[in-house]
């Protein structure tokens, strides 16, 4: 929360200001006390969900695309739009297909349509990325803002720490650099082994007031890099979003 001055008692009286002025003087003590992009961390990704209804269970699967709505809040009878496949594959024959599949937000004032951002949580398989989540309510970024979307049937979600956990990760240039001897603790001292960005394990992970730790384990060079057993350098927790809200690790999603 931002700090808020100390108020001082006079022991004279205090001087008349126009009343216009106290709520400005506020305001701007407010703004310079918030730290930069902490209006984006309500939008850190939780993690990724997997529309077979959109996307199909795998590269050229053969479906039926369904049309999902997209509300304004969880339960709201009131929508912002639906989401569907505008553009299915092509197939050549019966294992293939070509193009590429379209997926987009029509919102429903009738302003121009926009694809869907997803990210992929496996090997050529996009989910949509989730900020938030109740029960079976998942708030999803768009292009412009975000949406709730109830899931349907067959969708999946996947936590951002099992993927982190299960994949091959990487630091981020959302990185600050730094480990952390426990969740919140006390930095570690920079004049250990330098870390560098490949060559990272998340062996756990742990929620603290609201914001998601990462154990990690720092190795002397990438799986991907050389066929060589790697070592550990070093060991530590690092935030799993920077200050902006975007994750500070992540993970290569169709390997080496």
């Amino acid at each position: 929360m931002p700090h808020r001055p100390k108020r001082v008692r006079h022991a004279g009286p205090r001087p008349r200001r126009p009343p216009i002025m106290r709520p400005t003087f506020l305001t701007l003590l407010l703004l310079l006390a918030i730290p930069p992009g902490i209006a984006k961390s309500q939008d850190r990704i939780l993690g990724l969900l997997a529309l077979p209804e959109l996307f199909g269970a795998s590269v050229c699967d053969r479906f039926t695309p369904q049309e999902l709505t997209l509300h304004r809040a969880p339960n709201a009878k009131d929508t912002t739009g639906t989401v569907r496949v505008d553009d299915y594959w092509t197939f050549s024959d019966a294992i293939s297909c070509e193009g590429r599949l379209s997926v987009n937000v029509h919102p429903a004032d009738g302003s121009d349509s926009t694809e869907l951002p997803t990210r992929e949580f496996d090997y050529e398989r996009p989910g949509a990325i989730v900020l938030e989540r109740q029960t079976t309510w998942f708030r999803i970024r768009l292009a412009e803002g975000s949406a709730w979307l109830q899931a349907p049937e067959l969708a999946e979600f996947h936590p951002l720490e099992k993927l982190l956990e299960d994949g091959l990760t990487y630091f981020t240039e959302e990185w600050d650099g730094h480990l952390y001897d426990s969740p919140g603790g006390a930095r570690q001292q920079a004049t250990r082994a330098p870390v560098s960005a490949s060559g990272l394990e998340v062996t756990g992970s742990h929620w603290l007031h609201g914001r998601l730790w990462l154990e990690v384990s720092v190795l002397s060079h990438s799986q991907c890099d050389s066929p060589t057993e790697p070592r550990v350098v070093r060991q530590g927790w690092v935030p799993a979003h920077s200050r902006s809200g975007e994750p500070a690790v992540w993970f290569f999603s169709r390997g080496c």
